[in-house]
């Protein structure tokens, strides 16, 4: 069990172990943020949890003794973790309300997203799996190993289509192996050499033919220069594009190619080369005919011809079985050095932004106030509304009376939005006709800065705010609220009841008080909202 000394913002804890009969000495617990102090111990088992009053901080300890203190800037203003029911889930300290945005769940400072790459293998089952013809018995994608960071389909498609950009960037071969469709890797080992005496295969008492067959592309027709834009890796999956070039050619084509695949400049680079060179060594096409002794070749096989200028390497692209059981064959010429490319990529000079910055909802407030403003010449509610986070862009009003069929907009509100915030005390009645130089109002606004202005500028409207709760908002101004920790500051020299509101002065208490808006600027504004059936509610920006 554990005792705390909360006498002091630095609280401290004693820890025993024998129910009570002897305790440990005390420590001092982390500083706390806010003015209230840590709160509501809880313990799991094998650790230890508090909160901080008013603030999103929380502190954890394995042994009662050795505190660590989080903080977090999530959570509405008037939804603090402080008071709320604290439980643990198993993994993560969870603290629980009843209201909109009153659930918070606590994980270690350091946690996050760790980004695992798949296999290439793996997106080419799953990709052929959505035919719903096929098994994954059916599927052999043992040789695709290729480390994938990303791949995007932007749309609907055939399968075919959505394989294309893989097997452009990772060269590989789609062939049947008897009742599985096989993947194969292209840059493999020969499988077979086939000596000379076995090309030119022919029927008995056949005259002698050609033993290889060779066509060839006309130089004109192919790429000078390939280019492949993909998604930059070291950029945050911005565009990027790298190209290969050959300049021994009076070939004048362009290539260009879009990948939607996450790589590197580099990565982009030696396939752009890859692709280059295998473009100028497929231009060949090879036609041999073998004897029935070869039946175990497949489309894709590399295989060794045994010729009199040398021996030459093909890849198989398809196989004919005649009649009279002799295999017509058709290959390209191959080469596994070529895919190992040795261009290098040129590094971003610009690269993208690291951190995400969270929007967070809108939070909003209507004010029934006495009138202060000409603008509430007739039924109408004064409107701020502000971000729950430091990312907000804005936000909208929307009302709907049809019990939300459909929804109308009833007022934008752009950056930086009001001045929302809690109050963590209650300040007395006084007299309303002077200024009250005697109370301090603690106040923690959602986001932004308060400032301290000239009597002068006060008294001219300046720094006025609703202080209170609905049915009973008290107008307030400050002259001065210097900042006292780092999200807190304390309102002083307060002109009190303004604008008939003095009334207001005798129905807040500490539980009550839950929102301080600051009224100048007005960007809040008088709207109308006509029948008791209207249910506003707003849209992060």
């Amino acid at each position: 069990m554990a005792a705390f000394d909360q006498s002091t913002r630095t609280a401290k804890v004693a820890v025993s172990t024998d129910s009570g009969v002897s305790w440990s000495p005390w420590v001092n617990l982390p500083p706390s943020l806010g003015s209230g102090g840590w709160r509501n111990p809880n313990w799991n088992g094998a650790e230890s949890f508090l909160c901080e009053y008013g603030t999103s901080q929380w502190a954890t300890s394995p042994d009662g003794v050795n505190w660590e203190a989080h903080t977090t800037t999530a959570g509405l203003p008037t939804h603090r973790p402080d008071s709320f029911q604290k439980g643990w889930n198993g993994s993560a300290w969870g603290s629980f309300s009843n209201e909109v945005g009153g659930a918070f769940l606590f994980t270690a400072a350091t946690s996050g997203i760790t980004p695992t790459d798949t296999s290439l293998g793996a997106i080419a089952s799953a990709d052929c799996l959505k035919s719903a013809l096929l098994s994954s018995g059916d599927i052999n994608v043992a040789s695709l190993t290729q480390a994938v960071r990303g791949y995007r389909v932007g749309s609907i498609g055939e399968i075919r289509a959505a394989l294309e950009p893989l097997q452009a960037a990772w060269p590989f071969d789609v062939v049947p192996h008897g009742y599985t469709i096989r993947f194969v890797v292209r840059g493999g080992a020969s499988v077979v050499t086939i000596p000379a005496a076995d090309l030119d295969a022919r029927g008995e008492g056949d005259a002698p033919g050609v033993q290889i067959t060779t066509s060839r592309e006309m130089d004109s027709q192919l790429p000078r220069r390939v280019t492949v834009q993909h998604l930059d890796y070291d950029r945050e999956y911005n565009a990027g594009t790298q190209y290969a070039e050959r300049l021994n050619t009076a070939a004048i084509n362009a290539l260009v190619l879009d990948l939607p695949i996450v790589l590197t400049a580099t990565e982009t680079g030696g396939k752009a080369e890859v692709l280059l060179y295998l473009y100028w060594l497929e231009r060949y096409d090879v036609a041999v005919t073998l004897p029935p002794t070869y039946n175990q070749l497949e489309p894709g096989d590399v295989v060794t011809l045994v010729t009199p200028e040398g021996n030459v390497s093909l890849r198989l692209t398809a196989i004919h079985y005649t009649s009279d059981g002799r295999i017509a064959c058709q290959a390209k010429y191959a080469s596994a050095a070529i895919y190992t490319p040795t261009a290098v990529g040129a590094s971003p000079a610009v690269s993208g932004a690291t951190t995400i910055t969270p929007v967070g909802a809108s939070v909003y407030v209507l004010m029934d106030v006495p009138m202060v403003s000409s603008a509430q010449s007739g039924p109408s509610f004064l409107v701020a509304m502000t971000g729950a986070l430091a990312g907000w862009k804005g936000g909208v009003l929307m009302q709907s009376t049809d019990a939300g069929s459909t929804w109308a907009s009833l007022q934008d509100f752009a950056l930086p939005g009001a001045s929302l915030g809690t109050c963590s005390n209650s300040i007395g009645v006084v007299e309303h006709r002077v200024i009250d130089s005697a109370s301090l109002l603690n106040v923690t606004p959602t986001q932004g800065a308060l400032y301290s202005v000239t009597q002068l500028a006060m008294l001219g409207r300046a720094n006025h705010f609703a202080y209170g709760a609905n049915g009973r908002w008290e107008i307030i101004a400050a002259q001065s609220g210097p900042l006292v920790s780092e999200t807190s500051y304390v309102l002083q020299n307060l002109p009190r009841g303004r604008f008939g509101s003095k009334w207001a002065m005798w129905g807040c208490t500490r539980s009550a008080m839950r929102w301080c808006c600051s009224t100048p600027p007005m960007s809040q504004r008088p709207r109308r909202f006509p029948g008791r059936s209207a249910c506003p509610i707003c849209t992060a920006g």
